[in-house]
C-alpha cells in the first residue's frame, strides 16, 4: 500500500470523511519532495481539474495538521508551507533566488547538540529548525 493510501485508509478507519479534495491534497504531499504552500496545492488541484476554493484548501490543511498528518513550517517569509509529518526530522535547503525548497536529511541529526543544550543550559528544547540558505543548482547556471 502506498503512503497516500495508508493515510487515506487510516482517516477512513477513524471515521473521517474522504472528499475528493482531501484525497488529492494528501496525494500532493506524498508526491512532493518539498514543502507546499496553500497556493501551490490549489494550483495542483486546478491542474487536475478539481475545482475548489482557497478556503477549502486552508480548511483541509488545518484538518490534516490537527490529525498530525502534515506539519506547518514557516521560514523567513510570511507564507506558511506544509509538509507531511516526517518519521525522521528534516531540514531544508532554500534557494534565495527562485525560492525553491528541498528537504535534506542529515546522517547525524542535532539530537546530541539538543541534549547538551538541555543539560548545560537547563533549557527544555521542544523543537528545532535548521535551514540552509543559498542558490540552487538551476539558478547557478
Amino acid at each position: 500500500m502506498s503512503s497516500d493510501e495508508h493515510i487515506i485508509e487510516g482517516l477512513k478507519a477513524s471515521g473521517q470523511r474522504m472528499t475528493l479534495a482531501r484525497r488529492e491534497i494528501i496525494r500532493a504531499f506524498t508526491h512532493s519532495s518539498s514543502p507546499l504552500s496553500a497556493v501551490a496545492i490549489l494550483e495542483i488541484l486546478r491542474k487536475k481539474e478539481i475545482l475548489t476554493n482557497k478556503t477549502t484548501v486552508y480548511r483541509e490543511l488545518k484538518f490534516l495538521a490537527t490529525q498530525k498528518i502534515v506539519r506547518v513550517i514557516q521560514f523567513d517569509e510570511r507564507n506558511r508551507r506544509y509538509e507531511l509529518s516526517p518519521g525522521e526530522h528534516r531540514h531544508h535547503l532554500i534557494c534565495t533566488n527562485c525560492k525553491r525548497i528541498d528537504d535534506v536529511i542529515l546522517n547525524h541529526d542535532l539530537d546530541e547538540v539538543e541534549a547538551r543544550v538541555q543539560t548545560q543550559k537547563r533549557f527544555k528544547v521542544e523543537r528545532h529548525a535548521l535551514e540552509f540558505y543559498g542558490v540552487c543548482e538551476m539558478c547557478q547556471e
